[in-house]
C-alpha cells in the first residue's frame, strides 16, 4: 500500500545582485556559431587563391626586396608562402594555418 508524501512548500530564493552581474559578464557577446568545415571542405576543395606580393626590406642593413608567391588554401583556411613560381629555385615553401588576427 502507498504511503502519502509529505508536501514540501517551494520558497523563492533572491539571487544577490553580485551573482546576477557575474552570469551576464560571462555570456558571449555574439552566439557561438560552429563552422562546418566538412561543408566548407567539399565546397572548396582545390580552390586556391594566388597572390603575388614582395618583401621590402631596403631599410635594414644587406635588406632587399623579396618577391613570393602567397597561396590561400580555402578548404582547410591555410596560407602557403613560397618562392616565386620558376622552374628552378632553392627556397622551401612553408603551408601553415592562418593566423586568427587577420579576421
Amino acid at each position: 500500500m502507498l504511503q502519502p508524501v509529505a508536501r514540501v512548500r517551494l520558497v523563492s530564493v533572491r539571487r544577490c545582485a553580485y551573482c546576477a552581474q557575474v552570469e551576464e559578464t560571462q555570456q558571449p557577446l555574439r552566439p557561438y556559431d560552429p563552422m562546418d568545415t566538412l561543408k566548407q571542405f567539399l565546397d572548396h576543395d582545390r580552390h586556391v587563391l594566388r597572390f603575388y606580393c614582395y618583401w621590402d626590406d631596403r631599410d635594414e642593413t644587406f635588406g632587399d626586396v623579396r618577391y613570393m608567391t602567397l597561396h590561400y588554401y580555402l578548404a582547410d583556411d591555410t596560407i602557403e608562402v613560397g618562392p616565386p613560381c620558376r622552374a628552378a629555385t632553392a627556397r622551401h615553401c612553408m603551408k601553415q594555418e592562418r593566423p586568427q588576427d587577420f579576421g
